[in-house]
């Protein structure tokens, strides 16, 4: 039951809950909203599953995209590991009918700032079940999983050219002058100099009019293609709110993905641009080996590294592509047709 404040305002367990002068809040909103948060601070998966409305309709949404329907938001859940530890604030409902009502819930997380919930509840077999729901957390001044080291930039342009207005994020296998490079791994960033030179791929885009936005994350040492990182997180993928971002170029992928950045410099491997760029809807481009210098990039398999760029559209590619590899020596090899013998003997 509600406890009367000094201001009239009710208050259920603690949390003050405003409603519109004369307006009462339905029996049994306020307590499932309560215990809705209770099983989200403990984790109880089955719990929340069923404060979620069945079928494909309910909704989730955030700052990494839409979640559709129970099952979808349910499995998000079970991989996320638990959300961020925060309290309530205050409550504010608008009753919208019998069945059905606004809910807005004030959060302080325990590390700091303020967040905001809204929710849709509707009354179900009666019980009172989220229709949809969306989660504001406080604004990030940096988000660990996509960016080491972020800034207005980084780096500036050294000289004006076709790249002029556009931002890079670099993934922290290239050398980036004054930064010491990091390949994902704490331990190895902390033994780390400052590189006294950027990395040519780098040197050749700032010198066509692009500027560093930052340094962006990598699976530990490349070695990976799921964009997981145990040390600083798996970076969002705006395509797939709650899937795997893709790697190991995951944070220059993020990056690019939700318009922090322009172009991101990557290398690819064994598909390190070409996987994340499939997983979430970009552009990536995996050059001919030795097309694009690998100088000041940390090597994983110096005969099969190659350096190339994701972006968001085909012509900004073509841009990076064109500013980096005009500034290499190309090798032309003239056209060629190799067929087997047997596949010539079968044609004839």
């Amino acid at each position: 039951m509600p406890q009367p404040s000094a201001d009239g305002v009710p208050v259920y367990d603690g949390v003050p809950v405003h409603l519109p002068g004369g307006a009462l809040a339905p029996d049994g909103l306020v307590e499932a909203a309560l215990g809705y948060e209770a099983a989200l601070m403990s984790d109880d998966l089955t719990t929340l599953e069923g404060f979620f409305a069945p079928g494909g309709a309910t909704l989730r949404g955030d700052e990494g995209g839409l979640l559709v329907g129970r099952d979808t938001i349910t499995r998000f859940r079970g991989r996320r590991g638990g959300a961020p530890k925060r309290v309530i604030d205050a409550l504010h409902v608008r009753p919208i009918g019998d069945d059905h009502a606004w809910v807005a819930a004030v959060t302080a997380p325990l590390a700091g700032g303020r967040g905001l919930v809204t929710q849709l509840w509707e009354r179900q077999d009666g019980a009172w079940r989220i229709a949809a729901a969306h989660v504001s957390a406080p604004p990030r001044a940096l988000d660990p999983r996509v960016w080491r080291v972020v800034g207005e930039p980084l780096i500036r342009a050294s000289a004006s050219g076709p790249l002029d207005g556009f931002t890079v994020a670099v993934k922290d296998v290239f050398a980036v002058e004054g930064f010491p490079l990091g390949a994902g791994v704490p331990a190895y960033l902390e033994g780390a100099r400052p590189e006294p030179r950027s990395a040519a791929s780098l040197r050749a885009l700032i010198a066509a009019g692009a500027s560093v936005r930052g340094i962006a994350q990598t699976d530990q040492f490349a070695y990976s293609i799921a964009g997981r990182n145990a040390a600083y997180g798996t970076p969002p993928n705006p395509a797939v709110p709650g899937a795997i971002s893709g790697g190991s170029s995951s944070g220059p992928a993020a990056a690019v993905a939700m318009g922090h950045a322009t172009i991101g410099l990557a290398t690819d491997t064994a598909g390190s641009i070409r996987i994340p760029a499939s997983y979430q809807g970009l552009w990536g481009l995996r050059t001919t080996h030795g097309a694009v210098s690998t100088e000041g990039v940390l090597p994983l398999a110096p005969s099969f590294d190659t350096v190339g760029w994701l972006t968001r559209d085909g012509e900004t590619l073509v841009a990076a592509a064109r500013a980096s590899v005009d500034a290499a020596a190309q090798l032309r090899v003239g056209a060629r047709l190799v067929t087997a013998a047997a596949l010539a003997e079968s044609a004839t």
